[in-house]
């Protein structure tokens, strides 16, 4: 029996880091593995739902971000459950605290996850963070095992930017639930259910209403197509401090009763079946659950050039990549799909085939199942902190 712990702030639902963490212990063969969650803060609705069906949990490692107790908290857990494989998410008090402790417990492997491309966050944080960021990155990096990519265009950089070493990555790719992709004969009820228009040419995007999504970018390219396509309907699902602003901006620009705000929704696949085209418009991505997601509902995407997208939507043939704040374009692209159904669908029956191929939840959990095989298998004592 294989111990793993996993580290992660907390697991609430919605997130793409949280989500492939649940995916994966929940898919493990259990009677090869025993999975560990440690969240720092609280479970999470995920975490939640993990304990409920009997998984060793453990939440509220520290009060705050700098409350050190949480390093004796892991390194006791790690301790006592006898982790053989540690995997920690990319935030920072989880690598920083996580990786102190894994060097008390004497925790043989380490492997650290990347779920961003991190360069514009930086950018845009003071230049006494962004010093102490690249202090953390310096001195904890090379004191990891191993560290996980999301994409071959992801580890490039992490090799570039971060200055990692190639031979120490892997790439696992995010997998979804294709089975969950039910029949378009659902499309129309949903709308209902949704106060959509039945007979509207839907655009939807999933994400959360945060700053760096750019939903104020599909705001302003849906003032353009509405004037080539009136019947055009514009869905937002997600919550975030971003909502109030661009509600206002619907009702300045004319479009309110064009675009729905549904906040958090359950029924991702529902909603995607009941739209014709899938956008993402973020200013930065990684490699986003909601793109494998459209696909695997057999909808085109509409999407940024932006991380390890292009991996994903191959332009032309699964969707439309448009660049980053480019509203002229986002709304040509958009358009195009909206005015030929017929190309929209082959593009989405493209999409749902490379998933099949490539971005199933299963391939993930078998490829992260092999990695920790192999790693166990080595049993090299992490490095001092």
């Amino acid at each position: 029996m294989i111990n793993l712990a996993f580290v992660h702030h907390s697991l609430g639902s919605g997130g793409g880091s949280e989500r492939v963490i649940f995916d994966v212990m929940r898919g493990l063969d259990q009677s090869r593995f025993r999975a560990v969650l440690c969240c720092m803060y609280g479970l999470g609705e995920w975490g939640e739902e993990l304990r409920s069906m009997g998984y060793a949990t453990h939440a509220d490692l520290m009060a705050g971000p700098y409350d050190i107790r949480g390093v004796r908290n892991i390194a006791g857990i790690l301790k006592n459950e006898g982790v053989d494989v540690l995997y920690v998410s990319d935030g920072l008090m989880n690598m920083v605290y996580a990786r102190i402790a894994a060097a008390i417990a004497k925790t043989p492997v380490t492997a650290l996850a990347f779920h961003s491309f991190d360069t514009i966050l930086r950018r845009r944080a003071s230049p006494m963070k962004r010093a102490a960021l690249n202090v953390v990155d310096r001195v904890y990096h090379p004191r990891f095992s191993f560290f996980i990519a999301l994409a071959h265009s992801h580890k490039e950089y992490l090799v570039e930017c971060k200055g990692l070493p190639a031979e120490k990555i892997v790439v696992v790719n995010n997998g979804v639930h294709v089975d969950e992709y039910v029949s378009d004969s659902i499309a129309v009820e949903k709308r209902k259910e949704l106060g959509i228009p039945t007979d509207a040419r839907v655009a939807v995007m999933v994400a959360g209403l945060r700053r760096w999504k750019a939903h104020d970018v599909l705001m302003r390219a849906a003032n353009q197509i509405l004037t080539e396509i009136p019947k055009a309907h514009f869905v937002l699902a997600g919550e975030g401090d971003q909502r109030s602003v661009l509600e206002q901006m619907a009702e300045e620009l004319g479009i309110a009763r064009h675009v729905s705000f549904l906040g958090k929704v359950t029924d991702i696949a529902g909603l995607l079946k009941a739209s014709d085209v899938a956008v993402l418009c973020s200013e930065h991505e990684a490699f986003p659950l909601s793109v494998l997601e459209a696909m695997a509902a057999e909808r085109p995407v509409v999407a940024t050039d932006t991380g390890s997208v292009a991996e994903m939507v191959i332009d032309g043939v699964t969707g439309l990549i448009v660049q980053v704040g480019a509203v002229d374009e986002l709304a040509a692209a958009i358009s195009r799909i909206l005015q030929d159904p017929a190309w929209g669908r082959d593009m989405g029956e493209a999409g749902r085939r490379l998933v099949d191929d490539r971005f199933t939840v299963e391939g993930a959990v078998a490829a992260y199942e092999s990695l920790f095989e192999q790693w166990a298998s080595a049993r090299e004592p992490g490095s001092a902190v």
